[in-house]
Order: C-alpha cells, then sequence, then structure tokens
C-alpha cells in the first residue's frame, strides 16, 4: 500500500475569502486552451466565444460556448467535418443549429475540452443577461451591451427569458447563483421570482429534478449563493425543510452565525466541487440543535451548551433527506461515514486502542474521504505538514495494515491435529510449538510446508527441555 502520509502532504491551495470581482482571470478563457485553438485551423471560431461559457469558465469546466452567425457556422461545421479524420475530435451533433466538438488530449491527464458551437439565435430555456457578452479575443476582455456589462461587474443575476417564472425555471435561475458566484438579482427579476406559487407548483416537480439541482449546487463555485436565495424566497423549506429549520437557531451567543449559517458556509469550506464532501460538510452539525445535553437549562449561559452524540442526530438528518431525494445508496454510506467519524479522533476520551479499532474496521477509500473531509475544511487549510490527528490516523492505519500481512499461526501448514498424530497430548505444549515454529517461518529459517514443519515438530518433541525450558 503506498503510503498515505506521501499521497496526502501535498499542500493544498488556500482558498480565500473574496469579495465579489467579476473580472478576475477564473472569468476567462485559459491561455493554454486558448492558445491551443489558435494553433488550429478552425481558430477564426474564438472571435465567437459567447457569455454562455461564463458558468463553466467559473467552475473550471473545460467547456466554451461559440455564437457563430451563417454562413460562418456552416463553413465551420465542414471544416470539422474534414479534419474529423485527421485530429483526436469528436463531432456530435446536437440539433440542425448547433453540435458539440470533444478534443481529447493524448498523455493529459485533463478532461477532455468540450466545444459547443451554436447560431446566435440558440439560447438555452433559460437566458440571463451575462449569456449575451462576447469575448474579445484580440482585447482579451468581455463585452456587449451597457446593461449585460453593469450585470456581469456586479454579479447580478438578471432574467431576459422566458418572462415569468414558475418554479422549475427558478430553481434553475437560482443555481446560476452558485455557479457564477453572484450576490445579487436584479429588482425585476426579483419581483418574477416572488410571483410564484411556490405551494402548488411543488407538487408538480420530480424528486430527479429536485436532486438534480442541489447536486448542481453542492458541486458549483459557491453553494450557499443558491441556497441563501432559495431561503430567501421560500423554496429551501419546501426541497430541505430540515435545513430551513435551524435557522435563527444559536450555536452560541457570541456566534456571528446562526446554525443554518454555519451548515451553508460549512459546505463552502470545502474547496473541491466533490459532492459527497460537501453534502457531509453541510448537514455535519445539523443535529445540534436537537442533541443538547440535558444538564443544560435556562440558567446556563449558551456558551457552555454541550452536544452530545449531535454526530450521529446529524448522521440521521442526512440519511433521511438524502434517501427523499433518492441519491444512490453508495453516495448516501459515504456521507453517513463522513458525518458519523467527523469529530471521532478529536475527542479527548478516544484511546489508541480505540483509534486502532476503528482502522481495522474501515476501508483504504474510506480513510481516504475522511482525510480529504478534514483537508478540505478552512480551518485544516493551513496545516503543513498534517494535522498531527491525521497522522497517527494514517500511521495506526498503516501499522494495521502491516500487522494484517504478517504471517499467523493459522497461517501455518501444519495445525494442532497434526501434532497429534505425532503423539503429542493437547495442551499448552501445542501453542508453544506453533509459536516456536511460526518464528522460524518468519525469519526464513524454516520453509512453510507440511513435512519441514512436521519434521522441526519431531525434534522439539524429542528434547523438550533444551528448546521449552
Amino acid at each position: 500500500m503506498t503510503s498515505f502520509y506521501l499521497k496526502f502532504c501535498l499542500i493544498l491551495p488556500i482558498m480565500q475569502e473574496l469579495p465579489f470581482i467579476s473580472d478576475d482571470e477564473m472569468f476567462y478563457p485559459k491561455k493554454e486552451i486558448l492558445q491551443f485553438i489558435e494553433s488550429k485551423p478552425y481558430n477564426i471560431i474564438l472571435n465567437f466565444i459567447s457569455g454562455q461559457s461564463l458558468k463553466y469558465l467559473k467552475n473550471d469546466l473545460p467547456v466554451l460556448v461559440f455564437s457563430i452567425p451563417s454562413p460562418h457556422f456552416e463553413n465551420t461545421l465542414k471544416l470539422f467535418k474534414e479534419l474529423s479524420n485527421k485530429n483526436t475530435f469528436n463531432i456530435e451533433k446536437v440539433s440542425n443549429s448547433s453540435f458539440k466538438v470533444i478534443q481529447t488530449f493524448e498523455h493529459n491527464s485533463h478532461k477532455d475540452l468540450h466545444l459547443i458551437i451554436q447560431k446566435p439565435s440558440i439560447y438555452p430555456k433559460i437566458l440571463i443577461s451575462v449569456d449575451r457578452l462576447y469575448f474579445d479575443y484580440k482585447k482579451k476582455q468581455w463585452k456587449g451591451y451597457p446593461q449585460d456589462l453593469s450585470d456581469f461587474y456586479n454579479g447580478t443575476l438578471r432574467i431576459i427569458k422566458p418572462e415569468r417564472l414558475n418554479l422549475k425555471t427558478a430553481m434553475n435561475l437560482l443555481v446560476y447563483s452558485s455557479l457564477l458566484n453572484f450576490n445579487y438579482i436584479a429588482p425585476d427579476t426579483r419581483e418574477k421570482l416572488l410571483q410564484i406559487n411556490l405551494e402548488n407548483e411543488f407538487k408538480t416537480l420530480q424528486t430527479e429534478f429536485i436532486r438534480n439541482q442541489f447536486s448542481k449546487i453542492m458541486t458549483s463555485y459557491k453553494p450557499s449563493r443558491s441556497l441563501l436565495f432559495l431561503e430567501e424566497f421560500g423554496i429551501l423549506k419546501l426541497i430541505l425543510p430540515e435545513l430551513s429549520s435551524v435557522k435563527n437557531y444559536k450555536l452560541k451567543e457570541n456566534y456571528k452565525n446562526d446554525l443554518f449559517y454555519h451548515c451553508i458556509y460549512n459546505s463552502d469550506s470545502i474547496s473541491q466541487p466533490i459532492l459527497h464532501l460537501r453534502i457531509a460538510a453541510l448537514f455535519k452539525d445539523i443535529g445540534k440543535q436537537n442533541s443538547i445535553s440535558s444538564m443544560n437549562d435556562n440558567k446556563m449561559n449558551d456558551n457552555k451548551k454541550k452536544y452530545v452524540n449531535y454526530d450521529f442526530v446529524s448522521a440521521y438528518i442526512a440519511q433521511k433527506i438524502l434517501k427523499r431525494l433518492q441519491f444512490p445508496k453508495s453516495l448516501i454510506e459515504k456521507v453517513d461515514f463522513l458525518i458519523r467519524y467527523d469529530q471521532f479522533f478529536h475527542s479527548s476520551v478516544i484511546t489508541e486502542k480505540s483509534l486502532r479499532k476503528f482502522v481495522r474496521k474501515i476501508s483504504e477509500d474510506e480513510l481516504k474521504n475522511l482525510i480529504q473531509f478534514k483537508l478540505y475544511e478552512r480551518k485544516n487549510y493551513l496545516y503543513t505538514p498534517l494535522p498531527p490527528q491525521i497522522r497517527k490516523l494514517i500511521y495506526l492505519y498503516e501499522d494495521e495494515k502491516l500487522k494484517e500481512k504478517e504471517l499467523k499461526i493459522k497461517d501455518l501448514k501444519i495445525k494442532g491435529e497434526d501434532l497429534k498424530s505425532l503423539e503429542i497430548p493437547p495442551g499448552p505444549l501445542y501453542g508453544k510449538i506453533l509459536r516456536y515454529l511460526l518464528e522460524k517461518v518468519k525469519k526464513n529459517e524454516l520453509a512453510n510446508e507440511k513435512d519441514v514443519l512436521l519434521e522441526e515438530a519431531k525434534k522439539l518433541v524429542f528434547d523438550q527441555e533444551k528448546f521449552f525450558q
């Protein structure tokens, strides 16, 4: 087994808490991608990069959308078809007005590059103002209508179409706030959101749709953005009532955030968009409201609240939510494990014996998930080398796995029945002989073969005083 310590001693990038800045480089196509396209015969498409690319760029996804007018569109499609036999890309026809080119890079661990090429008239069902922007390749900046640019620089969601929103389109729209890290909603868009009949329309939503939207939020750049807007417009209490219900519950008097904000910002603190890690972070403390020790009373200061077994309560709530949303069993089990054991090795009452018992029963994948979970939390980013608790956990895990590989008495090719055939009466002598033979085999002084071991056992019996005095 490759050392876990070596795997996780790499310095992870530090996630900074910054105000919204729309002109940071994350909103621009990567230089290496632009240079790659620039070197190709189809480099004309660089003049038509659409603002629909923004939600992919911000989330570090290798996807670019191009809006190419006729006749350039038809000529571009023709060119790609001519080049398809000579290049490592595939062409997928989406419709008569759009197609996708998937570029595979040889000897490269990066994801395939997706180029979505369409006519300007093709827009998604939900069109927001920044989708209409275009990228000026020569000047390396986004351009468009003044209002659209203003929304871009201010981080504002503004719906262009459809004219009226229903709950389904509203949820799709609010997902964009997390994908783009936009923290404002334009007044006219806000008015449309407030006009939705939530109670009636929620009954028409399929579980699959809700699950998919929730998954998109949890794997986006900033999950808290969408969750805050869903709560503000009364949608969160319909899809995640357990999370909405902890709003206004104070963990401690001097804490800035209540339990609701604490939970959603926990999900932000996981830097990598890994679904089960983000979900575990979101729900790991949700049970605290229902886990206050009976020792607490109204006279006790809030700063002395004790939360008993809240990890197990949180795991139960998370499991209930994920089953309702019909997530796969494998993901539910991962989230359940992470929440239940998040605080396990931080407890002052956890002994080395209990830690060894813990690592003996977990798999390598479970340990890897637990370590990732702890390292991706913001508070542990600055640890170099690894935090002492994690180093100890890795050491004990590797030590136990080495012990498992060691030869044991049960692995010897002879058993008690074989010693009995040598007319040795059953008793403590059996154990002494087998332990002696085991040590000889471990030192490579004896082969672990039945005939060899039996012959050595005969010598031991013949001269017991010499070997077992």
